[in-house]
């Protein structure tokens, strides 16, 4: 614990007969060091963080002269000021005192100086020592745990006990890659439990603090203060986790029963570089696997069709699967580009919590999981599942599924099954996450296939771009109010709520529609012409 003007008077012998005169909402302020000064202009001797220790001999003619001198050492920093009792202080400079919470201290004239200084000093060395001593002992503990192979999970739960205070460690879009909670904690740490990541809104308010930019420029570990209005009633200390140059995350300490202090600096720099160890490490691992499943999965994708069916059968039981399996291909929605183990991370813990046998691949930005089903579960309840925890982890994903199949030739076609279902699915999502089974895709899958000209004979073909054209020239919303109102199947209460506009003018915008075209938007075969050629045109868009 740092050094303060409370525990010296408590806990010093010398100081026993010692008086506070003024000040004492200042009794809690750290001494850093002592300055024995003995003439008027004392300021430019001193420095934040000193004991000012005088006679007083300087003012003995002139006491008033404390008025200009209290508001520049309080100014500066000072902790405090010691006075030897010659020297007769008046009640205006105990009351600017008191009114600037600058603790005056007087002492008996018999009272040594060098002894007092020298008590004083053994006592800042002796904390100073048992910092480090502490310090080193959580820098030998948590690197034992690089050592044993152990992950965040176990840094977090380390530090918390060590430091009796919270601890989370988050990746750098600040989502939460392991936390542990000692001692008392505030909404905002509740929440971001819940959430699994720090709450938009205070990302966005420490970002407008320049927080970010702040560790970017000074990469030391950074003092957060409560924002009581936002929930965070407890101080925070952030640090960032870097891999040489390249940010991997940050790692917080949250204040509890007591302040902040220098141990916790000292120990979350340590903790984020054993952080970035561990995250390194776990990247280098990754990658090792990747390239042994990779060429497993592409051996399995790229064999000849017409390899001996019982050796690849054969192939499949060694990995694991027997009787129907499955090939889902997935991707991270993300406005910035996530880690490259992030979602790795999160699909392991998702199959293991499943028990499903699997293997995951990464191929660029997209993961290609081929798993095994279990008894009567639908191959498809592991993408919601995987879906609906990835909501919760404030994850967007989209998933594309290959046909079910228990027959081992398929696997080449389920792979690009799940493919070619995931890219139909990121052309017609809207950036929205979704799943989106390949045999589900209906006709959508070969219409891509079908030569330009049979497609532009269809006067439907002919509308649904001249829709477009007009939007794009005009400004007007015709083929997004149209689109809605098909997929909605002509409901037009539930079109108007997702175009966030009044019935009446969905109904004006749709008769517009009718009258510009000729269309008759309650014929069957008009509108299932319009809604595919409507997709089609998405499709040819984004391609």
């Amino acid at each position: 614990m740092p050094l303060t003007l409370a525990s010296v008077l408590k806990e010093l012998d010398i100081l026993s007969q010692s008086r506070v005169i003024a000040g004492r909402g200042g009794l809690d302020n750290v001494i850093q060091w002592t300055h024995i000064v003995d003439f008027p202009d004392v300021a430019p001797w001193v420095r934040k963080g000193d004991l000012l220790i005088t006679t007083g001999v300087a003012f003995k003619d002139d006491p008033d002269a404390y008025l200009g001198l209290i508001p520049v050492l309080a100014e500066k920093g000072l902790a405090g000021m010691i006075v030897a009792e010659i020297v007769h202080i008046p009640h205006s400079v105990i009351r600017l005192a008191d009114e600037l919470d600058f603790p005056i201290i007087t002492v008996p004239w018999k009272v040594r100086f060098v002894e007092l200084t020298q008590a004083i000093h053994e006592r800042i060395l002796r904390e100073q020592y048992t910092l480090i001593d502490h310090s080193f002992h959580i820098h030998k503990v948590l690197t034992d745990l690089v050592l044993a192979g152990k992950g965040l999970d176990d840094l977090a739960r380390t530090l918390a006990n060590l430091l009796e205070r919270s601890v989370t460690i988050e990746d750098s879009s600040l989502v939460m890659l392991a936390h542990a909670s000692v001692g008392p904690i505030d909404e905002m740490r509740r929440r971001s439990i819940a959430q699994g990541r720090t709450p938009e809104e205070m990302a966005a308010y420490l970002h407008s603090e320049g927080v970010f930019e702040n560790l970017r420029r000074d990469p030391r570990p950074q003092r957060v203060p409560s924002v009581p209005e936002m929930g965070m009633t407890l101080e925070r200390i952030i640090a960032p986790i870097l891999v040489g140059t390249e940010l991997y995350g940050y790692a917080w300490i949250i204040a509890g029963k007591s302040q902040l202090q220098e141990l916790d600096f000292l120990a979350i720099e340590r903790a984020a570089t054993v952080a970035a160890l561990i995250l390194s490490r776990e990247e280098a691992i990754y990658e090792a696997e990747q390239r042994v499943k990779y060429t497993l999965l592409d051996n399995l994708l790229e064999m000849d069709p017409y390899h001996d069916l019982d050796d690849l059968q054969r192939t499949l039981a060694r990995m694991g699967f027997r009787g129907e399996y499955q090939v889902m291909s997935l991707q991270e929605i993300s406005a910035r580009p996530p880690r490259p183990n992030r979602l790795a991370t999160f699909l392991d813990r998702e199959l293991q919590v499943n028990g499903t046998k699997s293997v995951v691949v990464q191929r660029g930005q997209r993961f290609i999981i081929l798993y095994g089903t279990r008894g009567s579960r639908s191959g498809s309840d592991l993408a919601h599942a995987i879906m609906d925890a990835a909501s919760r982890s404030g994850l967007s994903l989209l998933i594309g599924l290959g046909t079910p199949s228990r027959d081992a030739a398929r696997v080449r076609r389920c792979y690009q099954e799940a493919v070619e279902a995931l890219q139909l699915g990121e052309k017609l999502s809207d950036g929205h996450p979704g799943i989106w089974p390949f045999q589900d895709l209906g006709v959508l899958h070969w219409m891509g296939t079908l030569p330009p000209e049979i497609l532009s004979a269809s006067r439907f073909h002919r509308i649904v771009h001249e829709m477009a054209d007009r939007d794009r020239e005009k400004g007007t919303d015709c083929l997004r109010t149209l689109e809605v109102f098909l997929d909605r199947h002509g409901n037009q209460r539930q079109a108007a709520q997702e175009l966030y506009i009044h019935r009446n003018t969905l109904r004006q915008r749709l008769a517009s529609i009718q009258e510009t075209w000729s269309l008759d938007l309650k014929d069957p075969l008009t509108l299932l012409n319009l809604h595919l050629v409507i997709k089609d045109w998405h499709l040819n868009r984004a391609g």
